[in-house]
């Protein structure tokens, strides 16, 4: 986001003239820009996450296998549901299909540059989203698979694998600075990450959550998903163990939390939602007799169920955006019926502000009260018809208008 920012003061489309000063403020002097930026740079991310797909159906199997491979990705639900949203999970998934991508190359080319391309693809995976740390462990899978004569121990003090190790950890500063910079600030988080292992079988079904939700968002493809996995930890070649040694702990972990959700596992779904398909291709490519075209059919069959089934869930999805945005009708109704100064609640506590909008909108006049200029701006964009930032720093009532919406909420 911020080097988005900085291209777009480039540009000449920043939020404030002071580039400095809109990578502070940026959300609160004009959150639109960062959620147009945000959701551009999901969107690109989920674009190249396909084509990283390609190449890996490619490069492992056949053009015609990558091509196949490719398509089924933009049809996931939860996938394209996040390629709308300014949230970091569709970057996150990119940099982990890039891991995983770069891992099964070094498993069987054993090149710097593979190791380090995956080390820094893991680096910047886990800065963009900590709980995409767990496939960085195919980096390690990949190299242990490496045909060599030289022992265990040898292998792992390979200098290579350490290169990588280095590179990745490089790679999660320069992505995450403030990680080193202010590191207690970064301790809440650590917190709210912990938290989430906290569950009462009466609260969730602990793991079996994951695979249900599999079915029941993905459908056909959900299906194939899960089929993928299991064909994995039968065949159990590279790219199944460098696959498997980091979904399967991330099934264990995620699947403890009591806020389920599908997205959190988002960083596996360009590989899982190809994995089958490269090997019935494979299979349709090497069989023989009847089993050729047998395959051929039942994968023919299976990318058009899943095109329909889910091409039609996505396509719905996507008319549901041109819809009226209930949040712009709920703040009529509540500039139009709740009382000035009244503190409204929000249920889901993690995802709440943690700070009064009084107070905070003080503290940032304090902090621009050395650039008139800077206050200037972010007092016009926090114009709006029904409250404004006095003098004080308290919200005043100003004009009511005749904003209102009928009784029916």
């Amino acid at each position: 986001m911020a080097i988005l920012i900085w291209l777009s003061a480039l540009l000449g489309k920043g939020a404030l003239e002071n580039t400095a000063d809109a990578l502070i403020l940026i959300s609160f002097a004009d959150p639109a820009w960062a959620v147009l930026l945000g959701r551009l740079l999901s969107a690109v991310a989920s674009t190249l996450s396909a084509a990283v797909i390609y190449r890996l159906g490619s490069q492992a199997f056949s053009r015609r296998t990558g091509v196949v491979a490719a398509a089924f990705f933009p049809v996931s639900s939860t996938a394209v549901q996040h390629a709308h949203r300014g949230l970091p999970d569709s970057v996150m998934a990119l940099f982990a299909t890039l891991c995983v991508f770069y891992s099964w190359k070094l498993s069987s080319t054993g090149a710097w540059r593979h190791y380090a391309l995956a080390g820094i693809c893991a680096g910047l995976m886990v800065s963009t989203k900590y709980n995409g740390a767990f496939v960085s462990f195919g980096l390690v899978a990949g190299h242990l698979l490496r045909p060599r004569s030289m022992g265990a121990v040898k292998s792992l003090l390979d200098p290579r694998l350490w290169t990588a190790t280095a590179l990745s950890v490089v790679a999660l500063i320069a992505g995450t600075p403030y990680l080193v910079l202010a590191w207690e600030q970064y301790q809440s988080l650590v917190s709210y990450q912990t938290s989430s292992l906290a569950f009462s079988m009466s609260d969730t079904d602990p793991w079996w959550w994951i695979p249900r939700a599999y079915l029941l968002e993905e459908h056909l493809l959900g299906v194939l998903m899960l089929a993928g996995l299991l064909f994995a930890a039968f065949r159990r070649r590279p790219l199944d163990w460098i696959v498997l040694v980091g979904w399967l702990p991330t099934f264990l972990y995620i699947g403890t939390w009591t806020r389920e959700s599908l997205h959190y596992l988002l960083q596996f779904h360009p590989v899982l939602a190809s994995r089958l398909v490269l090997e019935a291709w494979e299979e349709s490519d090497v069989g023989s007799g009847l089993r050729r075209p047998a395959v051929k059919v039942g994968s023919v069959v299976a990318i058009v169920g899943v095109l329909m089934t889910n091409g039609v869930r996505v396509v719905d999805m996507a008319r549901g955006l041109t819809l009226p945005d209930t949040r712009s009708l709920a703040g009529r109704w509540i500039e139009a019926n709740v009382p000035a100064g009244a503190k409204v609640a929000m249920t889901w506590l993690p995802y709440c502000p943690r700070l009064d909008l009084v107070s905070s909108r003080e503290s940032i006049q304090r902090y621009a009260d050395s650039r008139p200029d800077v206050g200037h701006a972010l007092q016009e964009k926090w114009q709006s018809p029904c409250v404004s930032l006095c003098e004080s720093g308290s919200l005043a009532e100003t004009t009511r208008g005749a904003a209102s919406l009928p009784e029916s909420r």
